[in-house]
């Protein structure tokens, strides 16, 4: 402000009167600080998008060792899957199954005989597996009598394997004895007269007992003590007791795989004569039905594959045939 002398002297504004000075932000600074929102936006995206896909492979790799473990444990079974496995080139290394073993059944022969444990044993698997069979007798005492384990093995160039076990039973030998590999070789003979490929055991079963009804006669006694002789009578005679018709048809049984048990009659009175026959199951021991192929006079006399109730209204009015004690054998189905 100019005063009378005409200097200029200063005066004092208060803040009021202080004119407000705005300041505008650079238009750069604000594009460059949008820019790294937009950034750090697209790295927090991608990395939630990576934790998901490790998340998702964890999960893959859980559930395919849990699939692996699951199958490896199942293949001690001949009869369970493998999963098949094949290199870069596509060539398959592993085997889609353990190798199947077939023919296997128990094996009577007599002290001192020689016997052909792999005759009739056959041995499937995949076509380029090579499975080879093994075979343990370390148990088996030829020259003794009684009965001894033997095991197969299986094992194909995988290293898969399947076993089935079964027995040898050692019997004495008596003079005038027919060998053990005589009598089943004239079995053998005969079912590739009778069965034929694709039979069901049902029809293996009835094939038996119509060629034991179609083609021998009931005579006479028998020596009851060894049931292969009794059973090579009946295959080259055809004549027999009903002792001579148990006998083959269990040995035809064995011979094809067929489970069954040995039944005998129990006398009504001490002059009674005995009888013999056979049960069999057709769904691996879970179910058994009577089986008699001795014929008898009148009618009625069907006994193939019948249940208890059957048989026993039979036998109740032919003299009580079919007695036995019940308790020492599995019950039929009703029907």
């Amino acid at each position: 402000m100019k005063t009378a002398n005409g200097q200029y002297r200063q005066t004092q504004r208060s803040e009021s009167d202080i004119p407000t000075v705005h300041v505008r932000t650079n238009s750069r600074t604000r594009l460059r600080k949008k820019h790294r929102q937009q950034i750090l936006q697209v790295r927090i995206l991608q990395t939630a998008l990576c934790l998901t896909l490790i998340a998702l492979s964890i999960v893959a790799v859980k559930k395919l060792t849990g699939n692996r473990q699951r199958s490896s444990g199942s293949l001690s079974s001949a009869t369970q899957e493998q999963v098949i496995q094949a290199d870069s080139t596509g060539r398959k290394t592993q085997a889609a199954s353990a190798p199947v073993i077939s023919g296997v059944r128990p094996i009577v022969c007599y002290a001192g005989d020689a016997v052909s444990y792999r005759a009739g044993i056959t041995v499937s698997g995949d076509d380029d597996a090579e499975p080879a069979l093994e075979l343990d007798t370390t148990k088996v005492d030829l020259s003794k009598v009684g009965k001894y384990p033997i095991v197969y093995t299986a094992r194909d160039k995988w290293g898969n394997t399947s076993q089935q076990e079964t027995t040898v039973e050692v019997r004495e030998r008596k003079e005038g004895y027919v060998s053990a590999d005589l009598v089943t070789e004239k079995a053998d003979q005969l079912i590739g007269q009778i069965i034929h490929k694709g039979m069901s055991q049902r029809e293996q079963v009835e094939a038996i007992y119509a060629w034991l009804r179609g083609n021998c006669r009931y005579s006479g006694h028998s020596d009851k003590s060894d049931y292969l002789q009794a059973a090579y009578k009946m295959l080259t005679e055809y004549s027999g007791d009903c002792y001579n018709y148990f006998a083959a048809s269990k040995l035809l049984f064995d011979r094809l795989g067929i489970d069954n048990i040995d039944v005998k009659k129990v006398k009504n009175h001490p002059d009674d004569s005995n009888h013999y026959w056979s049960m069999v199951s057709l769904d691996g021991k879970k179910t058994w039905y009577h089986f008699d192929a001795t014929p008898r006079v009148g009618n009625g006399d069907d006994f193939c594959l019948v249940t208890d109730a059957f048989l026993d209204a039979y036998s109740n009015t032919h003299d009580k045939c079919h007695n036995r004690d019940k308790s020492l054998y599995p019950a039929t189905p009703e029907s």
